[in-house]
């Protein structure tokens, strides 16, 4: 039930499936709220409550002797219906709730106060809520203390929806590489591909099933051709169909249909009532039923190409739905143009999902922790949460939450030194000038590491506008800091081989015979800047031997309609023979060839690169195994150090452990080679010198090992500091001579 606007209802609970917060495990960062709310109101019963469309589910509950309750008598269905605190003294007196079953009956409700929670887009998704078993009294400070936990709430429900989108775009990316590292593996078998961009579209969007398609023309106009589709057969007949046409593809020429409307159109189409849609074409007896439909056209340098369709997605969708696919929805257009991917971005793509796969076990959410300064007291209550990232201050139980005296100098004092005047200037810039409160900053931790938070807060000021108390939160994103960084090196490598690729395009008007060139083209073709290409000038430019090869590829392409991706040797116009990198398509207009389109890509450097790259790589990968070499690479500016497998096996530890490597070399180095190692390091660092060095580890059975070791000090890609080498394991008598 729901007296939203239907249209925004349906928004709403899109919104709210897609954070992925219903029916999941408590959460110690949303059970911290409920239990500050129920100490700061003196109520007996307190919830974060999602409402879904039939229901309302409680992610965090105290003293509520049940999970979810219909939404038909819920309170928190009244309180989304407006923007401020919905408060119930006494439901006995209220004409609305004094027959409700959850009045009338256990939890036998009298009072309740409920503040909207809002997921990052605006809609209202739940509460948070206290009720309590006898009427209820509650004062202006109260509920304004439960709306400032309530904005806590909603921060803790922000965090968790960038962590899914960030874990989604993961996955995306990881799905992306993975299917291009495929698909230049095995060109001639397109349909793996497409099926694991259909497979990858469905769990994203958690959707039931679905299709990819090609948008194509003939001489009946335009169709639908199936590259991937979902088995939903329904009975024998069915299934031998799909047998039949799911390899070669399933051709849908009925346009009088949802996904019609975008083959006719180039238009999305988005219906979560699709049985009602005007242009719904009926289902067959059978067909497994359609609950909610997305049909998305998919364009390529301004080409209607393809189309994808996707059903019965919970919830329902939304445009958001379709832009948290965006890169998936671009690849494909991509590989239904005819291989227009360059080598070099799904190299570097690749590597980012390396990169990903690092860091995958790494990456982990973390719970907030709460805390209230009372700053006229200069007292503070900590949950238990923020007691087990910062540890217990002397005093306090060893269990559960706690007040601290001396607060302002306690918190501070687990802050990292370097950061403790920044802390200190920001808190007091909110409590005295009112300025928004939200920090980054190194903590303590009861094993005297630092780990990076993120703080924030809100204060309460009296009306001489001097703060009473402030309330805030912090978290632990160490994790999230250091894949973070990461993926910026990762991203800037992929955006630097784009931007270097220098890749140009060109267009032959099938009408006049007529080539147009662009800039890069005409770069590569080492002709002036006003050059005017004519057909048979431009095949000439190939070398001798290749010209038969683009003549036919070409009259192939006019023909037949199959599109080319070739490398062919190449004469400039000064003579240099190269090599390029030659695609192009014919585009059709009422059945006939009107253009001819393609790309042009200078890869002579990246041929020879790859010739001697595969040689070198190869030498290389058995120098280092042979002879158990390790590599390692340290940054000097974000204080990170990144070992490869050798390294962690030649100090005898396990690759998945969390500890940082520099930590654990400076644990194994021998006593009484430290200190030599140490000025070596430093000047090698601060002044440098040449680092090579040699060194003894312990090992965990008594023994130790000889190392050698070398660096350099680097420029990385951003300008940052990096520290990289080899580490040798030098057998014990080689070490003596």
């Amino acid at each position: 039930m729901s007296s939203l606007d239907p249209e925004n209802e349906t928004s709403r609970l899109a919104a709210l499936h897609a954070l992925d917060l219903l029916d999941t495990a408590p959460e110690e960062g949303f059970d911290s709220i409920t239990d500050l709310a129920v100490a700061l109101t003196g109520t007996r019963m307190s919830a974060v409550s999602l409402v879904d469309r039939d229901r309302q589910w409680f992610k965090s509950n105290i003293n509520i002797p049940a999970d979810e309750t219909p939404r038909d008598v819920a309170f928190c269905h009244h309180a989304i219906q407006g923007d401020d605190v919905f408060y119930i003294p006494n439901a006995l007196e209220d004409e609305r709730f004094r027959d409700n079953p959850l009045v009338t009956g256990a939890p036998n409700i009298r009072g309740y106060a409920g503040i909207p929670l809002r997921e990052p887009g605006g809609f209202k998704i739940g509460t948070l809520c206290v009720i309590h078993d006898a009427p209820l009294d509650l004062s202006p400070g109260d509920l304004d203390r439960l709306k400032s936990l309530a904005r806590i709430a909603e921060e803790r429900i922000a965090d968790r929806a960038r962590s899914r989108a960030n874990s989604a775009s993961t996955r995306q990316l990881a799905a992306i590489a993975q299917v291009q590292t495929n698909y230049i593996a095995n060109l001639s078998d397109t349909n793996a591909a497409f099926g694991q961009l259909l497979s990858a579209a469905l769990e994203l969007t958690r959707s039931e099933y679905g299709f990819i398609g090609e948008v194509l023309t003939d001489a009946d106009g335009r169709f639908l051709k199936t590259h991937a589709i979902t088995n939903i057969a329904w009975n024998e007949e069915t299934q031998a169909i799909y047998d039949e046409y799911s390899r070669t593809g399933f051709e849908f020429r009925n346009l009088k249909t949802l996904f019609g409307y975008t083959i006719r159109t180039g238009k999305p189409l988005i219906s979560n009532t699709p049985s009602e849609h005007e242009e719904a074409g009926g289902l067959p007896d059978g067909h497994p039923s359609l609950d909610a439909y997305m049909g998305v056209p998919l364009y390529s340098r301004g080409e209607f190409v393809a189309m994808m369709g996707l059903a019965n997605r919970p919830g329902g969708y939304d445009d958001r739905v379709r832009q948290s696919i965006e890169p998936l929805l671009v690849t494909i257009s991509n590989m239904v143009s005819a291989h227009r991917m360059e080598r070099a971005r799904m190299q570097a793509l690749e590597e980012l999902n390396e990169s990903q796969r690092r860091y995958d076990l790494a990456v982990q959410g973390s719970a907030s922790g709460v805390w209230e300064l009372d700053v006229r007291a200069n007292t503070a209550f900590l949950s238990e949460r923020l007691l087990d990232i910062i540890g217990r201050p002397k005093g306090l139980p060893k269990f559960g939450s706690g007040n601290v005296d001396e607060s302002a100098d306690v918190l501070l004092s687990f802050v990292h030194p370097d950061d403790r005047q920044k802390v200190e200037e920001g808190l007091k810039a909110h409590l005295f000038d009112q300025q928004p409160y939200q920090q980054q900053y190194r903590l303590k931790t009861p094993d005297n590491d630092f780990i990076i938070v993120r703080s924030r807060g809100q204060a309460e000021w009296d009306e001489n506008g001097k703060p009473v108390r402030m309330a805030g939160s912090i978290e632990d994103i160490t994790a999230s800091v250091a894949l973070e960084s990461e993926s910026r090196r990762a991203i800037e490598l992929l955006r630097a081989v784009t931007e270097l690729g220098g890749i140009g395009s060109w267009e032959v008007d099938m009408a006049t015979g007529h080539p147009t060139w662009d800039a890069t083209t005409r770069k590569i073709h080492e002709v002036d800047d006003d050059f005017e290409p004519v057909m048979e000038e431009a095949i000439n430019f190939y070398a001798p031997e290749a010209r038969p090869v683009i003549t036919e590829l070409v009259e192939r392409g006019i023909a037949e309609g199959k599109p080319w991706d070739v490398e062919l040797p190449f004469i400039t116009a000064k003579g240099n023979r190269i090599w390029v990198r030659a695609v192009g398509r014919a585009l059709y207009e009422n059945g006939e060839v009107s253009k001819l389109i393609g790309s042009f890509q200078d890869v002579t450097e990246r041929r020879a690169r790859e010739e001697e790259v595969r040689a070198l790589s190869g030498r290389l990968g058995l120098a280092l195994q042979a002879g158990n070499i390790g590599v390692y690479e340290m940054n000097l500016d974000e204080g990170t150090t990144w070992w490869d497998l050798g390294s962690y096996q030649m100090f005898g530890t396990d690759p998945q452990t969390s500890v940082d490597p520099y930590d654990i070399w400076k644990h194994r180095v021998s006593k009484e080679d430290q200190a030599e190692i140490g000025k070596a390091l430093d000047a090698a660092l601060n002044h440098g010198a040449d680092y090579d060095v040699q060194y003894r580890i312990d090992l965990d059975d008594g023994g130790y090992r000889h190392i050698r070791s070398q660096g350099i000090l680097r420029e990385g890609l951003s300008g940052e500091k990096v520290f990289s080498g080899l580490i040798f394991d030098m057998p014990a008598v080689v070490a003596a001579r």
